[in-house]
């Protein structure tokens, strides 16, 4: 975002630039379903954070923002030194909410809410073992590879067409729904 964006999007809480937003992004709209409406649902992150951080570049020809608020109606905006596009949001998270930083609160969390996100999450990275070689010897361990953990399905089976989907595709989705079903 640019500084303009961040003060428009960030601090004028539910603009009334609203329809303006919509018609910027619609074609990305309708795909995304405007998670966290017009920046309300970012200020929940004060909910479990003393204070969040958000340092983000645009992809435009504009210098990268650091916006820091404690929560307060006050904040303050001032230049960073990012350099990659992207936005990076940091919550310090307050001392009576620090279960919210572990890894099994976290991975509950995600997979409660986020199952089905039309983008993928994703969380840590995971070990998949890989097929052994043909001329692998049978007490030869299996090769592994470090893989990105993307914990949902953003093409989860019902936006599909019946007819493109197998046995297979019903039974990984009743699976995520319902994991001690099969």
């Amino acid at each position: 975002m640019t500084e303009d964006e961040v003060q428009k999007y960030i601090n004028e809480v539910a603009f009334s630039g609203a329809e303006e937003f919509l018609e910027k992004y619609k074609d990305t709209a309708k795909d995304s379903g405007i998670i966290g409406h017009f920046g309300l649902g970012f200020y929940s992150a004060f909910m479990v954070a003393d204070k969040v951080d958000i340092i983000t570049k645009s992809f435009k020809d504009e210098p990268a923002v650091h916006w820091s608020c404690d929560g307060s109606p006050n904040y303050t905006i001032e230049p960073a030194d990012k350099t990659d596009f992207g936005t990076e949001i940091v919550l310090h998270i307050s001392d009576d909410e620090l279960e919210f930083l572990e890894e099994s609160r976290i991975t509950e969390l995600l997979n409660k809410y986020n199952k089905f996100m039309p983008v993928p999450i994703k969380f840590g990275m995971k070990t998949e073992t890989l097929p052994k070689p043909d001329d692998a010897k049978e007490e030869d361990p299996a090769p592994t590879q470090e893989v990105d953990n993307i914990i949902n399905n953003p093409n989860p089976a019902w936006t599909k067409q019946p007819a493109d989907l197998e046995d297979q595709d019903y039974k990984k989705f009743l699976q995520r729904i319902v994991p001690d079903a099969i």
